[in-house]
């Protein structure tokens, strides 16, 4: 570990404010009312010899204020208005006692706090009896509903807090944790301060109370040392915060000690692809149930400035189960990495709502929430800062992969979270940027020597409206060895790797099929990577929007291109520093609108338009740019049928005349239930068929001059060497469209009476399957499945019953 990384915990890690909801609070300074506010006022049953028992000013015979509560033993209490708490919901109730030496009951001798006065439970007592202390009983003796607690035999003021959270009641005494005792049932009922058993028992509280708080929230170590030291829950230090680093064990490295305890499936892992620094890290699958629980809840105050930092890495994407930390029993309380919002949204304690915009997808991160106790919060990403929003930062925390309560909203943290603080104070930009730079994994140096890029555009159907569930199971997850820098409408740019749920509406585009097909194509091209860049937005037209100046300035150009390029200027700067040794080129632009220019005023524009368009991303982006366009499909039938045809015979017209320009169908492409977008076979469909041409386009730049692609000899059904094969078989078997003697071709040798073998020219980036004609039928079976090819000659055994057939070898693309 980097000895500087504990500097910035140096300073952060303070001590910590909270605050709690009181429900009332008797001081006995000069009464038995409730000073809280509330109004819950106390009264006083005097019985036996009147007087003896009320509130009393002597100096040592009370903590603060001018007064306390003095109880004789002859069944006086002071009665308040009832309150019930349910089993599992937090409460708290602290007091200050000193019992008197003179009390006649001996060893067995109870003194009754605080509690219910008409039955034998619901108790916080104290007594003389060796080992028990005090007792806390709920609704019955049974053994998950009481709890004892072996505190100091003596005739001594001092403060007790009881704290009920979840299944546990937690002592502090004196202002220190004394102990907890788990799986309890913490149900309790209060309506009486100074006796709580029947009346038939001589229990009733001999000494002196003061200051009885109860709370109807746990309070956390802080908040109850400053109740002991001053009296007041919220006159210390703020809450000390935490640092789980998730290595071995839930232990806080912090200074407040909050060691935490998984439930459900959540679980430390040691996987080295999931951990950031150390030897582990805190994996949760997104059930209701999986979450880290604090041992008790921590607060701030909008006005008490606090820092949260973690790593995360999300499996979930598309399903906004990203909860990293706050109260799981409200809806409040919430710093939440999701797909649905922005990217991160925060939710204070007051249900103020802050959203930040944040990458989605599932790369691993850095995150920094700094609160300054002045309104504003500020949001780091990887160590820079990215956003400053206004509003209340007011926050309490019980959980970690959980926030929210469980009903129908399934938002629990699915993936890891790492190196999780939270903290007293607002950590600067420079202190943020250490924690990262210092915790932040070592990056293997990229060895690409050439990234092939293609650019992305468009409007919805570019963007993606298609669910991830739709994918097959291999491409819900990210594609390590594809780039993806993407921008969405109102957000920024961010490089990631190649994932679904990034588009507008957290589903998916082309690019998904797009880059595995491409990457698959040229794993074989050594030192090569795949990369995507994109930016498009759902419902936006090219005669304005999109609209191209005809220069490589954006003079003239429509805001939705102006963000178009200056998101591809982004890219390929973040794309050239993460693989500083390559030559980072773009091989095509693909593109799929329309739709929104298929009207009356512009469908007659549309030709005109995208020619302007397409000449100025060459100007732009490299003179010799091949250009994809996607055909409105004839599936559209939310368009009207006249402008979409407009529009189709448009960008078919543009195409014929541009020899660096393909179009293509997207006829019998699956369509959504709007008859407007492209569902999720439709978007595979979509980004196959891009890929294809752009490999076409790529393929034929490398193997004409400029002049014959300008006279049409790279057109894909030319043929340039006069062989008899047309330049796309030539492209998909891998052979040379200039030299007439290398074609794809196949032959066979018969080894046996019903054996032989097939061979053919091949190379690692096609597949080759081999068929043979059903004569009866006209039609082709296959006798051998598609396989990877080899470098030369691939030979491949194929069995022959028959006297004759007719056989054929056929090559696609990965």
């Amino acid at each position: 570990m980097n000895p500087s990384r504990l500097i910035p915990c140096a300073l952060l890690l303070q001590i910590l404010p909270a605050t709690a909801g009181v429900w009332a609070h008797y001081s006995f300074d000069t009464s038995f009312d409730d000073v809280s506010g509330n109004n819950r006022h106390g009264t006083l049953t005097d019985n036996g010899t009147l007087g003896n028992s009320g509130i009393i000013s002597t100096p040592g015979d009370f903590k603060f204020g001018n007064g306390a509560m003095n109880f004789h033993a002859d069944r006086d209490f002071i009665a308040i208005p009832s309150k019930t708490f349910g089993s599992g919901l937090s409460y708290t109730v602290a007091f200050w006692a000193r019992k008197s030496p003179g009390d006649t009951g001996g060893a067995s001798q109870w003194d009754m706090v605080i509690g219910q006065r008409d039955n034998a439970n619901h108790f916080i007592g104290l007594n003389d009896a060796s080992g028990t202390g005090m007792r806390w009983r709920g609704s019955s003796n049974a053994a998950d509903r009481e709890a004892n607690f072996g505190v100091p035999l003596d005739y001594d003021w001092h403060h007790y807090a009881i704290v009920a959270y979840g299944s546990t009641i937690t002592l502090y005494l004196d202002g220190q944790f004394f102990g907890t005792v788990g799986g309890k049932q913490t149900g309790f009922i209060i309506d009486t301060i100074g006796e709580a058993y029947t009346a038939a028992a001589d229990y009733d509280f001999n000494g002196q109370i003061d200051e009885v708080w109860i709370f109807e929230d746990a309070l956390g170590p802080d908040k109850i040392s400053s109740l002991y030291l001053s009296n007041d829950p919220d006159a210390g230090g703020p809450y000390a915060g935490f640092h789980y680093r998730f290595d071995e064990n839930l232990n806080d490295s912090g200074s407040g000690a909050f060691h935490g305890a998984t439930e459900g499936n959540a679980a430390l892992t040691t996987d080295p692809q999931r951990v950031v620094e150390g030897s582990g890290a805190l994996w949760t699958d997104g059930a209701d149930a999986s979450r880290m629980v604090l041992p008790v809840p921590g607060y701030y105050t909008a006005t008490q400035p606090w820092t949260a930092t973690w790593w995360a890495r999300r499996e979930g994407i598309g399903s906004s189960k990203g909860m990293v930390m706050g109260r799981a029993d409200n809806t409040n309380d919430f710093i939440w990495l999701n797909d649905t919002n922005p990217g991160l949204r925060f939710r204070s304690s007051t249900g103020a709502t802050l959203d930040f915009t944040a990458p989605k997808g599932s790369q691993l991160r850095h995150y920094a929430l700094v609160a300054d106790g002045m309104g504003n919060m500020t949001l780091f990403i990887d160590g820079q800062e990215s956003e400053t929003l206004a509003g209340n930062t007011s926050f309490a925390v019980d959980s970690i992969g959980k926030a929210y309560p469980t009903t129908t909203l399934k938002y629990n943290f699915h993936g890891t979270l790492d190196e999780v603080r939270l903290m007293p104070s607002a950590l600067t930009a420079t202190q943020v940027a250490t924690i990262y730079n210092d915790e932040k994994p070592v990056e293997t140096p990229s060895t690409a020597t050439k990234v092939r890029v293609i650019l992305l555009g468009g409007q919805s159907n570019a963007d993606g409206r298609a669910a991830i569930t739709g994918l097959p199971a291999a491409l819900q997850s990210s594609q390590a060895d594809v780039d993806f820098y993407y921008r969405i409408e109102g957000g920024a740019g961010s490089l990631t790797t190649l994932q679904p749920g990034l588009s507008e509406t957290s589903q998916f585009g082309p690019e998904i099929v797009l880059g595995r097909r491409l990457a698959d194509l040229y794993a074989h091209e050594a030192g090569t990577r795949v990369a995507i860049i994109k930016y498009a937005n759902g419902g936006t037209n090219l005669h304005t929007q999109w609209k191209a100046g005809g220069d490589a300035t954006t003079t003239g150009d429509g805001p939705e291109y102006v963000t178009f390029q200056q998101t591809v200027t982004a890219g390929l700067a973040a794309l050239a520093a993460k693989h500083p040794l390559a030559t980072v080129e773009i091989d095509s632009m693909v593109w799929m609108q329309g739709e929104a220019d298929a009207s009356a005023a512009q469908a007659g524009n549309y030709q005109a338009n995208l020619g302007t368009f397409i000449a100025d991303a060459r100007a732009t982006f490299g003179p010799s740019l091949a250009f994809v366009i996607g055909r409105l499909s004839s599936g559209q039938t939310s368009i009207d049928g006249t402008w979409r045809g407009q529009v189709q015979a448009a960008q078919d017209a543009v195409a014929a005349a541009d020899p660096r320009t393909s179009v293509l169908s997207t006829d019998g492409f699956g369509m959504a239930g709007d008859n407007l977008h492209f569902d999720a076979s439709g978007q595979q469909s979509l980004g196959s068929g891009f890929a294809e041409e752009s490999a076409y386009y790529s393929w034929m730049m490398e193997h004409f001059s400029p002049a014959d692609i300008d006279a049409g000899r790279g057109a894909p059904d030319a043929d340039f060497d006069g062989d008899g094969q047309s330049n796309r078989t030539e492209f998909l078997g891998a052979s040379n469209p200039s030299q007439g003697e290398s074609r794809f071709m196949a032959s066979f040798t018969r080894t046996g009476a019903a054996t032989g073998s097939i061979s053919y020219v091949s190379t690692p980036a096609r597949l080759y399957a081999v068929e043979r004609l059903v004569e009866a039928s006209g039609t082709w079976q296959v006798e051998l499945p598609f396989a990877a090819g080899e470098n030369g000659t691939t030979v491949r055994p194929l069995n022959t019953p028959a006297a004759r057939g007719i056989y054929r070898v056929t090559s696609k693309l990965p």
